[in-house]
């Protein structure tokens, strides 16, 4: 009875307007039509999405921060430690990039130098939220690690296998990707994305996922869904 009164309205409406077609497609079986209950389609949560999907996701996301982020899984290229080097120079001077990370970062008030590098200071460590003093130059070195804050092998693993050696150099020493931290948090983070490790210091979250997502979109350096995910639920409870 519902499929003739449907029909019967459809011809109606061409009577009427003068249209040229009128789609009537009757997708419900007569069990449902019988039954009165209307055939309803959804999208599995397991139906596979397209890379050009994701990648539009990854493009509209309330944050803004992750807009034009691309989502890939690692292509496990070979990673050489090597071709990334690190503490060029700064200058004519023996002062290198680590020492004016620790330079910016150090507390007011404390530190030495014997004109080449840091002998004592006093850093908060953003990752564990702790003051770290050293009184030497060798427990400076030891105790205050300079951490990337998209890991090398990531960056490897996301697009930088086939960059140039300069811009391998250039990203290994950038200071917008470099912070002061214990060797401890470093050497626990290791090249672990978001999704798998997030500084103890919880008060960090906010200011750690901005600098990742505004360091792989200025460098081109995808992640992985978890790690987009991630970020994304950090971002969206910051202010």
């Amino acid at each position: 009875m519902r499929k003739i009164f449907t029909v019967a309205v459809g011809c109606f409406c061409l009577f009427l307007t003068g249209c040229s077609s009128l789609d009537l497609s009757l997708q419900a079986d007569s069990g449902q039509a019988d039954s009165g209950q209307e055939t309803k389609f959804q999208i599995s949560e397991n139906d596979n999405i397209s890379e050009d999907s994701q990648s539009e996701i990854a493009s509209s996301n309330e944050s803004g921060l992750l807009n034009g982020v691309k989502i890939e899984n690692a292509d496990n290229s070979s990673y050489d430690r090597d071709n990334y080097p690190t503490w060029d120079s700064v200058g004519p001077s023996c002062w290198s990039v680590r020492d004016e990370v620790l330079k910016k970062s150090i507390k007011s008030g404390t530190g030495t130098t014997d004109g080449c590098k840091y002998i004592s200071g006093t850093w908060e460590d953003p990752y564990s939220g702790e003051e770290l003093t050293f009184d030497s130059a060798t427990a400076v070195s030891r105790g205050i690690q300079i951490d990337h804050i998209i890991p090398l092998h990531y960056v490897n693993q996301h697009g930088g296998a086939s960059w140039s050696a300069e811009k391998k150099e250039d990203y290994a020493n950038n200071y917008d990707d470099l912070v002061a931290v214990g060797g401890a948090e470093n050497e626990e983070k290791s090249d672990q994305g978001p999704a798998e490790w997030m500084p103890n210091n919880k008060n960090y979250w906010c200011t750690y996922s901005e600098r990742w997502a505004k360091i792989a979109t200025k460098w081109g350096i995808s992640v992985t869904n978890a790690d987009y995910n991630k970020l994304k639920t950090v971002l969206n409870t910051c202010n």
